[in-house]
């Protein structure tokens, strides 16, 4: 039995952790499944060790139920805010949880779970309250009420405004408000608590002032924004709308309304459905795969409601290529056909290729876009990206070129900002190069080398670099690299783009052909090899900007390094040359292979 508890503490403490990272207290459904195959023998057994299996499994279980709202405080630990009286008083005692460690917590709550198994050690509400008052510990918690207390909580924040400093909390608790509004209904129907009158008045307020208009959403949607409700969670809270003894005293045209509905995004739910679709769709705001979700429970919630009814069902929401739009518009929103513009469709397509669907339906909805009156260039450099995903690289090239076109004519909708304009020849440079005319190409790159963008800065220098080193002749490209090399910022322009050959698909080819365009020429190949010297160069350790860096750009920083090592190597192997006064790196002068033998061969000199 022993083992089995070793091997629940690991998982719960793993499980444990990961909850509270998201605030997500459903995590332990895990952990419950495994505590009852844990403790279901799987061999015969006499009536004794079957007992005692039988009471491992419940204190078990017992003891997770209440863990469970547990790790749901916990969430709460990046707030400085105390825990509130109504909870503190379940132990008497003021509790606070300031900035806690997640691991911490999750062993104390593991050891919280072990010491329910010790003997005389129970969850004996009744004993609790007799012992009250004397020296004894007691530890005791209510679940109706700790469920009561965090909906009262998350209605006192939606009261207030956004604050950054409780955006953690919030988020948990419009996340989780459905799962425990569903736990208190559940918990009266099994006679384990029970709200007054007053107490199901003031959760009626509250969900009337949540839906009845957009102001509390508005108020909070970046608590909204990135969380979502499930199909059966929008129906839970839908459930407390129906209870009479909760609605009493609230706008009676509003609840017509709501009964009135044919479906809830027309019903309750309607001020919602608005601010998400109008958010993503018309304001362009709302954060695209957030807005796919709620849109999708949105679809499947009145999707389930019309197949109950005699209602002709509506085709399941990711069922056809059209759905989106046959459905979002006139069954969300009610708008006309006439409302919509392009931009509209080239949001739903950008949706639809987020969420990894067919390249059909993205096509479909681009197209719609395109044929809007005055379509907006985004609509052609998406339908261009959707091509050159398909391996259709002349069509991508010319919607990409007639939405450079677009975008750099007066009154282009949205206007786009210099970063655009720039993407747009990054996107061309990429196309045309593939496509072998790698000329233009160049045009495209070179159009972008002087980016007051760093990033697409360098992305212009490279790509200008690959395409005139495909068809530039010897002198030309020996002309560009002395211009580049003749001073300090061309020098540090070349640090990078090497850095970023070392890591691009074309790397062999590149090195090869520059080392070819030098040979011969000692002052271009050693200003090279200076340059990848420069590259390879350790940062001090004492930089605090290594000890910021991640894991996986430290790895990143780590695999250029050693590819450039190996193509100083190659240099000195090939052409005998290695900066005077320079020690050599590792084996340099070692059989490296040729040209021809790639990265694979050069690489075996680490």
């Amino acid at each position: 039995m022993s083992e089995m508890w070793t091997e629940a503490e690991k998982a719960f403490e793993s499980i444990c952790h990961q909850s509270l990272q998201r605030g997500d207290v459903k995590g332990f459904d895990d952990v419950q499944r495994m505590i009852e195959e844990a403790t279901t023998p799987s061999y015969s057994i006499d009536a004794e060790q079957k007992d005692k299996w039988e009471k491992a499994k419940s204190v078990g279980l017992e003891s997770l139920k209440y863990l469970t709202m547990l790790v749901g405080a916990a969430s709460l630990a990046a707030s400085t805010i105390p825990i509130p009286e109504s909870v503190a008083n379940i132990t008497g005692h003021a509790l606070y949880i300031n900035n806690v460690d997640q691991e911490l917590c999750a062993h104390f709550l593991w050891d919280l779970a072990h010491k329910a198994i010790r003997e005389k050690f129970n969850f004996n509400f009744d004993a609790a309250s007799a012992l009250h008052g004397s020296s004894q510990a007691v530890i005791a918690v209510d679940e109706f009420e700790a469920n009561h207390t965090i909906v009262k909580l998350t209605f006192k924040y939606l009261e207030k405004g956004h604050i950054k400093q409780t955006k953690d909390i919030v988020r948990y608790l419009v996340c989780w408000l459905p799962f425990h509004l569903d736990r208190l209904r559940c918990l009266e129907d099994k006679d384990m608590g029970m709200l007054t009158p007053n107490e199901k008045l003031d959760i009626g307020r509250n969900l009337y002032k949540l839906f009845k208009d957009d102001q509390v959403i508005r108020r909070h949607r970046a608590n909204f924004e990135p969380v979502w409700w499930e199909v059966e969670e929008m129906e839970n809270v839908q459930k407390w709308l129906t209870d009479s003894a909760v609605l009493r005293r609230l706008d009676k045209t509003w609840l017509d309304e709501v009964y009135a509905a044919t479906r809830p995004t027309r019903g309750f739910l309607k001020e919602l459905v608005k601010i998400v679709v109008e958010g993503f769709l018309r304001e362009r705001e709302w954060e695209v795969a957030s807005a796919y979700y709620w849109i999708e429970k949105f679809l499947s919630l009145d999707h389930k409601r019309l197949q109950r009814t005699a209602t002709p069902p509506i085709p399941d929401a990711a069922s056809s290529s059209g759905s989106l739009h046959k459905q979002l518009v006139p069954e969300l929103l009610r708008l006309q056909d006439t409302e919509l513009n392009s931009l509209w469709y080239e949001r739903l397509a950008e949706a639809a290729a987020t969420q990894s669907s067919k390249a059909d339906t993205v096509l479909l909805f681009y197209q719609r876009a395109i044929e809007k009156e005055n379509p907006s260039w985004l609509c052609h450099r998406g339908l261009g990206i959707t091509h050159f995903g398909q391996n259709q690289t002349q069509k991508a090239i010319k919607h990409i070129e007639l939405a450079l076109k677009e975008a750099e004519e007066e009154g282009a909708t949205p206007k786009p900002a210099a970063k655009d304009i720039d993407g747009l020849h990054l996107l061309l440079g990429q196309y045309n190069y593939s496509a072998g005319d790698v000329e233009t190409a160049a045009t495209h790159y070179s159009a972008v080398r002087k980016s007051e963008d760093p990033a697409r800065a360098k992305e212009g220098q490279l790509g200008y670099l690959k395409a005139v080193l495909k068809f530039q002749d010897a002198e030309g490209m020996r002309d560009l690299l002395k211009t580049t090399l003749a001073t300090e910022d061309g020098k540090g322009r070349m640090v990078n783009i090497l850095k970023m050959i070392a890591r691009d698909a074309d790397h062999d080819f590149l090195i090869s052909k520059m080392f070819t365009v030098v040979k011969g020429h000692l002052d271009l190949l050693k200003g090279i090899v200076c340059i990848m010297e420069t590259a390879t160069a350790m940062p001090a350790p004492t930089e605090d900007r290594i000890a910021e860096m991640s894991e996986d750009d430290r790895f990143a920083g780590d695999e250029t390094r050693g590819v450039l090592l190996c193509d100083r190597g190659f240099a000195a192997y090939m052409y005998k040359e290695s900066l005077s006064g320079t020690e050599a790196v590792g084996d340099e002068r070692a059989g490296c292979g040729s040209p021809s033998t790639g990265r694979a061969a050069t690489c075996s000199l680490n």
